[in-house]
């Protein structure tokens, strides 16, 4: 029977989340967490942790750690969620999956914690979701090296860069202090520049975030909220699925909203990006639309972009129709389909994976109904299959309710239930006037 106990217990200790507490360390209670488990994470705790195998490091009742993780190792699948982290988080696993999800990362304005997340994994997917970046004076992601990217519904704020100039110790403290002073940005993806390494690229979505106060704080500065470019594009290896997607963010008076390329180098901006329904207040706004800088050119040329329309551009090889244009989104009855400006409805394909040819058959389907036409929705307009499109719109289609004639017997019957109530009716006028008579 005690045999029996001790083995339940311990199978219980495999799968069962382990919480860490005040009398051990992290990184001990990281040793016992099996492959695949949970370490949870209850409290304040000043540590550095290095994390080399599959796991969720997660936070429960607002834990803090004061120091760096690390993500190391190969082919492993890592998780940090629900954790506010005064510090950094380092990502160098190769082959793997790293998933950031709501976590609070602060370098509270300190210089030996300019950047908050340092991306350098060779052919590894990263995913932040809901997550907070601040207290950054370089960046909040700095990525070098990575299969794939995702940033979904997070927070960058980089006021603390606006007053860097001001941290009496910053230049005596850091070597790389005017690099910072004129490269801060929220996301700075130095694609290609680690030295040596040579990956494939697939493709970085940046949607529906928030990147507020990036400020140029030198007169050569490259700052800008998002910073894309191929550092070495000798090191880079495209795809046909390759492409940086920018859309739905808002970005709030930073002085260059997205900085493409570096230094008038054309093959550090060959690739294409997509615009699409982004909202800013850059400084010194004069239009609407986010404030884009081709710094591959060497006159800097900047472009506003009002992405009602997804637009896409290469800045290194505009002569490609396929990688320079506008993209038509039409979202019919909640779902959304895209079409190359100047085409049908019958070109169109599914928004979500721009494969799949859109149905009309099947939207014009209504059991018990027939299909009259396309609206823009809210009002009469009609817009046909064969009509050219140039602009984002949304549709409704508009149904008939079918109307059935009564069947032969249903007219028999009625015809006769008529008949009898009219004898039924002339009947009592003739005994009321006998009556009376």
């Amino acid at each position: 029977m005690k045999k029996l106990g001790l083995l339940i217990v311990m199978a219980l200790a495999i799968v069962m989340p382990i919480s860490v507490n005040a009398a051990t360390t992290l990184t001990e209670e990281l040793a016992t967490v099996q492959k695949g488990g949970t370490l949870t994470i209850d409290g304040e705790y000043t540590e550095n942790l290095v994390v080399d195998k599959s796991v969720t490091i997660e936070g429960t009742n607002d834990a803090v750690l004061n120091g760096t993780i690390t993500v190391s190792g190969d082919n492993i699948t890592v998780n940090v969620k629900n954790l506010t982290i005064n510090g950094m988080l380092n990502i160098t696993a190769s082959t793997s999956s790293v998933t950031v999800d709501n976590v609070l990362l602060d370098g509270n304005n300190e210089v030996a914690k300019n950047i908050l997340m340092t991306i350098r994994a060779k052919d590894t997917e990263i995913m932040v979701n809901n997550s907070e970046f601040k207290g950054f004076l370089k960046a909040g992601i700095y990525a070098e090296t990575l299969n794939s990217l995702s940033v979904v519904g997070s927070k960058f704020n980089a006021l603390g860069t606006a007053n860097i100039g001001d941290i009496s110790d910053f230049v005596a403290s850091n070597p790389e202090h005017e690099a910072i002073l004129r490269s801060a940005a929220c996301i700075d993806l130095n694609l290609g520049n680690q030295s040596g390494v040579t990956f494939d690229l697939d493709s970085i979505v940046l949607l529906a975030n928030e990147f507020k106060g990036v400020v140029k704080t030198a007169e050569d500065s490259t700052a800008g909220a998002v910073k894309i470019k191929l550092k070495n594009a000798s090191n880079v290896t495209l795809s046909e699925d390759s492409i940086v997607t920018v859309m739905a963010n808002t970005f709030e008076e930073n002085t260059d909203d997205v900085v493409i390329g570096t230094s008038g180098d054309a093959t550090t901006s060959n690739f294409p990006v997509a615009f699409y329904q982004n909202e800013s207040t850059y400084t010194g706004a004069t239009e609407e639309g986010i404030r884009i800088t081709n710094r591959s050119d060497a006159t800097n040329p900047t472009e506003i972009i009002n992405s009602k329309n997804m637009v896409i551009r290469n800045y290194n090889d505009t002569s490609d129709p396929e990688q320079n244009g506008e993209v038509v989104i039409v979202n019919i009855d909640g779902t959304d389909y895209a079409l190359e400006q100047g085409t049908t409805l019958k070109d169109a394909v599914l928004f979500d994976d721009f494969t799949t040819p859109i149905d009309l058959d099947a939207l014009k389907e209504k059991e018990g109904y027939t299909f009259k036409n396309f609206v823009i929705k809210g009002t009469d307009t009609v817009v046909t299959e064969d009509q050219e499109i140039n602009e984002s719109m949304e549709l409704t289609a508009v149904f008939e309710e079918n109307v059935s004639n009564p069947s032969t017997s249903d007219n028999v019957v009625l015809y006769f239930g008529l008949l009898i109530a009219g004898l039924v009716g002339i009947t009592a006028i003739l005994v009321a006037k006998r009556r009376y008579n």
